[in-house]
């Protein structure tokens, strides 16, 4: 039996606290977080009961103090959100991100839904917070139209973001996807991560707003594939589109579907932004592609990661320009992918592995630090320094307490893995 809590009990009664909590919140705030009742039930101690949650909703029961702890701690919410009037104006994630069939057969997780409203949360703050920053005075992304071609929106908004290719290639490896995370901020694109099952997201955009977001799994080892969702979701940003992406083509679902065009508009659109066919040193790695006798997985990635791109961004393009028949394409596409994918299995048995070795993983102040971004850090610690949000407000926009600033600023400024 579990000891009782302090507080639990009326003094002298002996009767449990009840908490007259507002039924109709706790039904928004389950639906909107995407659970059952059953599963609420089980988080309050209550499993096989989900009459019990119905009784509270309908306000003919109310839960104990404990048990509404509980409820706040499941559905990561205040305390305070289920004694409000009613619901606030906060988007639905089923309703208010696209995505296409495939997905909205398996509905959106607790997980995904929760990576939603922090990443529009932060989004919110930080705007909010930051309003006078002379580089967030709005998106600066052309607008684009479906019917555009995906290779002219990229070239406008490469020249936008303003990263030539003789940066990208100067750019260490292990840079490359925060330069782009930085170039973005500076046009006024705020990009997250966050953490969920792939096949849940590769990645999501929010265009809502004064100012849009572009948020990336990190369960996406891969820089270079982190790199090509970021750009894909800044592509959903160019169509002013809100959206939930899963990038692999397999998983697009039927062509005549728009959000599976849309999702191939976007592809196409991240790849001629990394690799505009027409930029000299491009067409230099496509003619080595031409003259080779054959095109073997080892050499097409070494010319590749000279871009700070996967070998199948590079083989994509050089079917582009008719290297390649798509047949073939996607042929070479499989065959790799079932290497790398087997490959990428066996370094998550590792890494698993060694996670149980060490009986640990990162902290939550790491994890919130490599969600924000060292670009967005360092633009909230600067706001700090001078004065305009509290070390209370940078807390809450960084994600951890005040007591961890000093090891944000070292992550920020000193270029050092958090």
């Amino acid at each position: 039996m579990r000891p009782v809590q302090q507080g639990l009990f009326d003094s002298g009664s002996g009767e449990l606290v009840r908490a007259p909590i507002n039924g109709e919140m706790l039904e928004w705030a389950r639906r909107i977080g995407g659970f059952t009742r059953e599963q609420i039930a089980q988080a309050v101690g209550k499993p096989g009961h989900p009459e019990v949650i119905a009784a509270w909703e309908q306000e003919a029961e109310q839960p104990t103090a404990r048990q509404l702890e509980e409820l706040a701690n499941k559905l990561k919410r205040p305390i305070a959100t289920f004694f409000m009037p009613g619901p606030p104006r906060e988007p639905d994630p089923a309703t208010a991100l696209r995505r296409t069939i495939l997905l909205q057969s398996r509905g959106l997780s607790p997980e995904i839904r929760l990576a939603i409203r922090t990443a529009r949360y932060v989004r919110d703050r930080f705007a909010e917070l930051l309003d006078n920053e002379h580089d967030l005075s709005g998106c600066k992304i052309p607008i684009a139209q479906l019917a555009d071609s995906p290779e002219t929106a990229a070239a406008e908004t490469r020249d936008v973001v303003g990263v030539s290719m003789e940066m990208q290639v100067a750019w260490p490896n292990d840079f490359a996807y925060e330069g782009w995370m930085e170039a973005l901020l500076r046009v006024g694109v705020l990009t997250q991560q966050f953490s969920v099952p792939l096949d849940q997201a590769w990645g999501f955009s929010i265009t809502d707003g004064r100012m849009p977001l572009a948020a990336v799994n990190r369960k996406l080892y891969y820089r270079v594939a982190r790199t090509f969702t970021l750009l894909h979701e800044v592509g959903h940003i160019a169509l002013r589109d809100s959206a939930i992406s899963v990038i692999e083509p397999t998983s697009l679902g039927p062509d005549d579907d728009e959000m599976a065009q849309t999702e191939h508009w976007c592809n196409t659109f991240s790849a001629a932004f990394l690799l505009p066919i027409d930029d000299p040193l491009v067409k230099r790695a496509l003619d080595k592609m031409e003259t080779a006798e054959e095109l073997d997985s080892l050499f097409v990635q070494r010319l590749a990661s000279k871009f700070r791109v996967s070998k199948y961004v590079l083989l994509g393009r050089f079917r582009d320009v008719g290297g390649i028949s798509e047949a073939d394409y996607k042929q070479l596409r499989s065959d790799w992918w079932v290497f790398d994918s087997a490959r990428e299995q066996a370094r998550l048995k590792k890494e698993r592995e060694k996670t149980k070795e060490k009986k640990s993983g990162p902290v939550q102040w790491q994890l919130a630090l490599a969600d924000r971004g060292r670009p967005m850090t360092a633009r909230v610690l600067q706001a700090l320094g001078s004065g305009r949000i509290s070390e209370s407000e940078a807390g809450d926009l960084l994600g951890f307490s005040t007591s961890y600033l000093d090891r944000a600023e070292q992550f920020a400024f000193g270029k050092g893995e958090i």
